[in-house]
């Protein structure tokens, strides 16, 4: 049972109050690693981790950052294999780099304005960092925490954005009424449990972990 819940995808309603937490009290990009860091970890395969590396500005004698990161090219945070140590860096399956999302809520946290990540410029090109980064490994996921990019060589990018745009404006997913049959309530009612309220995550948010796992599952260190 504690495994079955330790790979349970992050519940879409944490991860977006969270996300309003971040956004009213801290606003600041490196705020976001650790909740992004939450939502990879159950979706990893076994062997494989996440690790913070984002404020690793250099080598020293006990780390060498070269081996996972380019010049100019440092990550947020690197999906590698679990014997990596602080000692023993390993190269990355995957990069994560994200940015703080450009975001205005109103107090109830409803969005107001959203301006969505790009991954190209006006001409097209990919943006510089993630060019270096792609220097170290063949998966890099870029995210706003909102908009999601998984970049995978040899593919085309697949991405996501988690809001709705709506004639009015954009707005958060909601969560879908499960359909429960009469015979699953009532049964459910025998173990003392009413589950009429529970609903289902929203589409966008099931789809996107989806795509993460099958994007985890499939790194691959490159060569």
């Amino acid at each position: 049972m504690e495994c079955l819940q330790a790979c349970q995808p992050y519940p879409w309603q944490q991860f977006r109050q969270e996300l309003i937490h971040i956004h009213r009290s801290a606003r600041r990009e490196p705020y976001c690693y650790p909740l992004l860091e939450q939502v990879l970890r159950p979706l990893c395969p076994p062997d494989r981790m996440v690790v913070p590396v984002y404020d690793n500005k250099r080598s020293s004698l006990l780390h060498n950052t070269e081996i996972y990161a380019a010049p100019g090219g440092l990550q947020d945070l690197i999906v590698v294999p679990r014997h990596y140590t602080y000692e023993a860096p390993q190269p990355p399956l995957v990069t994560v780099e994200a940015k703080r999302p450009q975001l205005a809520l109103s107090p109830e946290g409803q969005v107001e304005q959203y301006l969505p990540l790009k991954l190209r410029d006006r001409e097209g090109r990919l943006n510089g960092q993630l060019e270096v980064q792609l220097q170290k490994t063949d998966f890099l996921l870029f995210t706003d925490c909102i908009t999601w990019h998984l970049l995978q060589a040899g593919r085309e990018p697949w991405s996501i954005c988690l809001l709705r745009a709506q004639a009015e404006g954009w707005t958060w997913p909601e969560s879908a009424p499960h359909p429960w049959s009469q015979e699953d309530l009532a049964f459910y009612q025998t173990l003392g449990m009413d589950v009429s309220h529970v609903g289902r995550e929203p589409e966008a948010w099931t789809t996107l972990m989806d795509h993460l796992r099958d994007f985890l599952e499939s790194s691959r260190q490159k060569a």
